[in-house]
C-alpha cells in the first residue's frame, strides 16, 4: 500500500468511527428531560426523579455516555440542596451547589452553619470531577476550555487549577474577569493584571 492510498484509508476509517450529528444527537435523548445546556459534545439536561427532586445530568455524545451531576430537591421543612451558575465550555461543565441542613433544630451547636457550599467543575469525557469549598459570588463563576477555573468571593479573585484548589490570585477591587484556555486577565481597581494558570 503506498503512503497516500494509507493516508486516505485511515482517514476514512476515522471518519467512519466518529457519529454523525443525528447520531450523536439521538444517543443523549431522554424521554421526559429538558435540556439546559448543549455543544457539539455534550448534552446537559434536567429530569425528575420518583423522588420529587430534578436532576442535572450531562450525556457525553460520542458515547451516550451519562452521569449524574447535580440534584435539586427540598423537602419544604429542615433539608433542601440546590445548583447555581451552571457553566458549560466544551466539555467541561462547572456549577455551584448549596445544601441546606436543619434537622438538628434546637440541638444544633451555637457555631452550626446549615449551609454548604462548594464548587464542582467535571469532564464529561473522562467523568472525573474537582470540587473545593467556596462560596463564589453570584454570576462570577467562569471555566475554559482546558477545564480550570476562575471566580470571586468577595474581594478576591479565587481559581481552581493544577497548582491548587480554591487559591486565591488577587484581591482587591476586581473587575472585567476574562479566562480563555489557561490565561486568567483582570483589572483591579482599573489596572490591567493576569497570570498563567497550570493545567492539571
Amino acid at each position: 500500500m503506498t503512503r497516500r492510498l494509507a493516508v486516505v484509508f485511515v482517514a476514512t476509517a476515522a471518519a467512519c468511527a466518529l457519529p454523525s450529528s443525528a447520531e450523536a444527537k439521538a444517543r443523549c435523548k431522554v424521554k421526559g428531560s429538558e435540556t439546559v445546556a448543549s455543544t457539539s459534545l455534550v448534552r446537559l439536561y434536567t429530569r425528575p426523579d420518583r423522588e420529587g427532586g430534578v436532576e442535572l445530568r450531562g450525556c457525553w455524545r460520542a458515547t451516550g455516555r451519562k452521569m449524574l451531576l447535580a440534584y435539586e430537591y427540598d423537602d419544604g421543612y429542615v433539608t433542601s440542596i440546590s445548583y447555581r451558575d451552571l457553566r458549560l465550555n466544551g466539555r467541561f461543565v462547572a456549577f455551584v451547589s448549596e445544601a441546606t441542613d436543619v434537622s438538628c433544630k434546637a440541638m444544633c451547636p451555637p457555631d452550626y452553619n446549615p449551609t454548604r457550599t462548594s464548587m464542582e467543575v467535571t469532564d464529561l469525557r473522562s467523568r472525573r470531577s474537582r470540587a473545593v469549598s467556596t462560596s463564589p459570588s453570584l454570576g462570577s463563576l467562569k471555566v475554559s476550555r482546558a477545564g480550570v477555573a476562575a471566580w470571586q468571593e468577595g474581594s478576591e479573585l479565587l481559581v481552581l487549577d493544577g497548582a491548587g484548589s480554591g487559591r486565591v490570585v488577587d484581591t482587591g477591587a476586581i473587575e472585567d474577569v476574562g479566562l480563555r484556555g489557561l490565561r486568567l486577565g483582570w483589572k483591579n481597581a482599573g489596572v490591567p493584571r493576569g497570570v498563567d494558570l497550570t493545567p492539571f
